[in-house]
């Protein structure tokens, strides 16, 4: 074995994620870490197994599409390549490959890459989309029975109305009217706040009571974090800064990010959490400054967030 060899595979046995050496249509090597994501011994799979012994047959075509590409000269995948993969016992494993570097020869050719196993993000990222689903649901639910209260709401108005026009057309003094009409707009006043306030109830009631008994489950160290943020989030629309703020007819992308502002978090830490680039977010703060009329002031947006509350 030449010295150089050698060194790569002393170097590939340390490191935490799989290695392998692609050459003439077989996996002509592969490091230990990669032999046991797919529950073999490298001796096993080195030389002897191809990529339809370790790749789910859905996702073999694609993995041989990207193979024959990178074989042909085609340029490296900007992100790694998601399949599935097979273990030994028929278990399915979720990998991500990534191509480190590729030689080709009149008649050689070779890929050596990386595979990195991710399972375990694949299994919590749809673990988070089936609460997500969860949650929607509850909130069309809500969303149902509000319109329901809404229409109920609107026949009682109507028929408020016409009892106004009743009582001022049979009213024998101007003052007798007037003191109806002000004690029907008291009722109003008050059967919007009780509305207000059954909608601020059932929201907790309903949605939040959920989200906090999702919290008290087995849940890994991101799922909490997203849970609390769920949590804060829904006591922030509940709160009077939300009242506030949405007469200024904010869109549901820029909500979030006042939020966020208002959290005292980074544009990139913004970035990252709405899964967008910095110069996105920068766009949502001009327009949110803009609505505010804070385009031609040097107010702190965070500042005058705050003021709101």
């Amino acid at each position: 074995m030449r010295p150089e060899e050698r060194m790569f595979r002393e170097l590939a046995e340390k490191l935490p994620v799989g290695i392998f050496l692609f050459e003439s249509g077989r996996l002509r090597y592969v490091n230990q870490k990669l032999a046991q994501m797919h529950g073999y011994t490298a001796p096993e799979i080195s030389g002897h197994k191809t990529t339809k012994d370790l790749v789910h047959p859905e996702d073999l075509p694609l993995l041989e599409k990207h193979i024959s590409e990178r074989l042909s000269g085609g340029s490296r995948l900007s992100g790694g390549l998601v399949f599935r993969g097979i273990t030994k016992t028929g278990e399915i494993i979720y990998l991500e490959d990534h191509d480190c570097y590729l030689t080709m020869s009149r008649d050689h050719s070779a890929i050596v890459g990386i595979v990195i196993d991710v399972t375990e993000r694949w299994n919590w990222e749809r673990e988070l989309e089936r609460h997500r689903d969860h949650l929607e649901e509850l909130v069309r639910e809500r969303t149902s029975q509000l319109s329901v209260v809404n229409e109920r709401l609107q026949r009682d108005i109507e028929m408020r109305k016409e009892v106004e026009k009743a009582l001022e057309i049979e009213s024998r003094s101007l003052a007798d009217a007037n003191a109806a009409l002000r004690v029907l707009l008291r009722q109003r006043e008050v059967d919007r706040m009780e509305l207000e306030e059954k909608i601020t109830s059932n929201v907790k009631e309903q949605v939040l009571r959920y989200v906090r008994m999702l919290a008290e489950t087995r849940l890994d160290t991101n799922q909490a974090v997203l849970v609390e943020i769920i949590e804060k989030n829904l006591g922030e629309i509940l709160s009077p800064f939300t009242k506030r703020i949405t007469a200024f007819d904010f869109t549901p992308k820029e909500m979030e990010v006042i939020l966020y502002v208002k959290e005292g978090r980074t544009t990139k830490q913004i970035a990252k959490l709405l899964n967008v680039c910095m110069d996105a977010v920068s766009r949502h703060r001009y327009h949110i400054r803009k609505k505010l009329g804070l385009n031609t002031k040097k107010t702190n947006l965070r500042s005058f967030l705050l003021s709101l509350s």
